[in-house]
């Protein structure tokens, strides 16, 4: 799992040749915003915002800073608090409506009004494909498209177009950040190309040694390919963990690693797998791997129904643990749906009763274009 981001604003990619350059000041901000948009933690944003901020304030005439304020806005309506969800959308509405009113054509206004479609349970996904590529057709320069394609073939289960999109992306910043960069890689990982995934990871923990989603995602790989042992090590290796993490939450993926590996330690990890579910959207995705890896697949589709469709119990909006202060407002992922370990269960025919109500069968027939595991 991945985020937005912005425009690099330490290059050329993201200026606009139709109207005169911004203050010096406000160009400051926004490549300032951009660097601390890029670390991909909850600090991070929150201080891109507040450059955004400054940077409309200084260049009150110019689009740039009012589109990047949109964007910035929307991500917080999704990611952020719930109790901070409806202002944040109101806030990128206004920040979207002033960068039309100066530039109709404002790429990130329509980057961030694409985003803001994912602010419901039921989203339109034929829709929001289209406006993706209409905004990438119209903007070729820009990044900001690119970049939510990557996200979203990932969650209809186009994982070889969301690979594609992040090749494309790599011409605008050939060092993609943290977040985005781990999702490439195991995306490489459930497209067969698992030599090539464990390379660059290999670069990712040497560049990001203690970031979350990247070590989260070597563990992951570790563990679901069978390599327990040095997914062990990695664990019990506390100098090089993430910080900002619950020991609890470590002993979890211990507990599962050691319940993939040892049929005698299975049933207390199938349990501890599903009492995490309860706790948030991220953990249910991980029970969903899990559970399929082990071969319970009622125990999987429990946890499926439970997060997509609030059948036998609700899953609140808060992702991991509460310290990482990450949400999913409203719409849930749906790439765990798609990976390797879950084949299983595209071939269940209880598949169907997730992807009918989720839209993805609809978009799957109308759109011409259907997931990978049906090619």
């Amino acid at each position: 799992a991945y985020e937005i981001y912005q425009c690099d604003w330490s290059s050329d990619v993201c200026s606009s040749d139709l109207h005169p350059p911004i203050p010096s000041a406000a160009r400051a901000k926004l490549e300032e915003g951009g660097r601390l948009s890029a670390l991909g933690t909850v600090e991070g944003s929150a201080a891109a915002l507040a450059a955004y901020k400054e940077a409309a304030a200084l260049a009150p005439d110019h689009a740039e800073p009012w589109g990047e304020l949109a964007v910035a806005y929307m991500q917080e309506s999704l990611r952020g608090s719930p109790s901070q969800s409806l202002e944040s959308a109101n806030n990128a509405r206004q920040a979207m409506a002033r960068a039309r009113a100066i530039d109709p054509g404002n790429a990130e206004a329509e980057a961030a009004g694409i985003g803001l479609s994912f602010g419901s349970r039921r989203v339109d996904l034929l829709r929001i494909d289209r406006r993706l590529m209409q905004g990438r057709q119209a903007h070729p320069h820009e990044r900001v498209f690119v970049d939510i394609q990557s996200f979203f073939y990932s969650q209809v289960g186009r994982f070889r177009d969301a690979l594609a999109a992040f090749e494309a992306m790599e011409e605008f910043v050939p060092d993609l950040p943290a977040v985005p960069a781990a999702a490439r890689v195991y995306l490489l990982r459930n497209l067969d190309r698992s030599e090539e995934a464990d390379q660059q990871m290999q670069k990712l923990l040497e560049r990001f040694p203690r970031n979350i989603p990247v070590w989260f995602t070597a563990i992951k790989m570790l563990m679901y390919s069978g390599r327990y042992d040095r997914a062990l090590a990695m664990l019990d290796d506390r100098s090089r963990r993430p910080i900002g993490v619950p020991e609890w939450n470590f002993d979890l993926t211990r507990s599962q690693t050691l319940g993939l590996a040892q049929s005698a330690q299975r049933d207390r990890a199938r349990a501890e797998t599903v009492e995490s579910a309860r706790r948030g959207t991220g953990f249910a995705e991980n029970a969903i791997l899990f559970l399929s890896a082990i071969g319970d697949l009622d125990g999987a589709f429990s946890v499926a129904n439970a997060l997509y469709l609030d059948e036998g119990y609700r899953i609140g909006a808060q992702r991991f643990t509460s310290e990482q202060g990450l949400y999913d407002n409203r719409w849930r992922r749906t790439a765990v749906l798609f990976e390797r370990t879950t084949a299983p269960l595209r071939a269940d025919p209880r598949f169907s009763h997730l992807t009918v109500p989720l839209g993805l069968e609809r978009y799957w027939k109308l759109g011409g274009t259907g997931p990978d595991y049906r090619a």
